[in-house]
């Protein structure tokens, strides 16, 4: 490994937030989906074959994540992050997440804070030959493993305590001794693997979301989606819970008052005025969407708007 490089980033956009993890290897999308401010503050460790960051989400989100493509990536949720769904499975304790290298979904109700690191084939192989720990499973596959207080308090003191260092050998050497202390939680326990939801039930959500997100400037009712699914309103809504923990209708407004502030927040957008950026995405009184959209980021879009221009 070579020296680590060290990143602090604040996001008050989606698009910033993005853009960072897209930088890193990753892929997907994110939507707000409760009101307050955004607020993502990113510290970020690099080197060679390692990478790190350090995540405090200001609020509610929904993720459809698919980590980077070579080697391992966890994450290290931190206590009093609660009410998240990873992979279908609600946590709200301590846990260590290994990310798959497919498309995941994950979800917190309120902010959230945790560590997420990405280790290279090399350095995995290097550490797993000299401390002697058995493979992790298939890239593509999902697992978490619950840790206690405990070995959690020890884990986040090494996180800490690189990021305290935050270059030169000692935060190397701080690097491998994560890894290694991560790789033997895994080797240590039994591993629980993420549950998997029926088939059709995790069809009609990924294309309930896919015709959300291509139609979220349609006027579509709920009815309508269903009819085009061919499920129920209570499949669709079973489906919506099972994978974000919301409603289905509670995701769609939210996707579209989203919507409305990145088109607010684009200086290149050609329309000029908060009434036409709303109407596009069905929003036509314009009292109650003021009121919600204030509600959700904190602030009137008329101020959004303004302070993009």
């Amino acid at each position: 490994m070579t020296s680590l490089i060290r990143h602090h980033i604040y996001a008050e956009t989606i698009e910033q937030y993005w853009e960072v993890l897209a930088k890193n290897g990753w892929e997907g999308s994110v939507c707000q989906t409760a009101p307050g401010q955004l607020a993502v503050e990113f510290s970020m460790l690099q080197a060679g074959g390692f990478s790190a960051f350090k995540t405090q989400l200001g609020t509610a989100s929904a993720r459809e994540m698919q980590a980077p493509g070579e080697g391992l990536t966890l994450g290290l949720v931190i206590p009093g992050s609660n009410s998240n769904r990873w992979c279908q499975h609600q946590h709200d304790s301590a846990v260590l997440l290994k990310m798959p290298q497919t498309d995941f979904t994950a979800s917190n109700k309120q902010g959230i804070e945790g560590y997420q690191f990405h280790f290279r084939p090399e350095l995995l192989e290097r550490l797993q030959r000299l401390l002697d720990i058995p493979r992790l499973p298939a890239a593509n596959s999902a697992l978490l493993s619950e840790i206690d207080r405990r070995r959690c308090s020890a884990l986040m003191g090494v996180a800490g305590k690189l990021w305290e260092v935050g270059q030169g050998l000692q935060a190397l050497e701080l690097a491998e001794t994560l890894l290694a202390e991560i790789l033997q939680e895994f080797a240590g326990q039994t591993v629980v693997a993420a549950r998997t939801d029926p088939v059709r039930r995790q069809r009609i959500y990924r294309q309930a979301r896919e015709y959300m997100h291509t139609y979220m400037t349609d006027d579509f009712s709920l009815a309508e989606l269903c009819e085009y699914l061919g499920c129920s309103r209570r499949s669709l809504t079973h489906a919506f819970s099972e994978n974000l923990g919301i409603p289905p209708k509670q995701y769609l407004k939210m996707l579209r008052l989203n919507g409305v502030r990145a088109l607010l927040q684009n200086r290149s957008a050609p329309l000029s005025n908060v009434t036409d950026t709303a109407n596009i995405f069905g929003f036509w009184h314009m009292g109650q969407f003021a009121r919600d959209y204030r509600g959700c980021f904190g602030e009137l879009p008329s101020e959004t708007l303004a302070r993009s221009r």
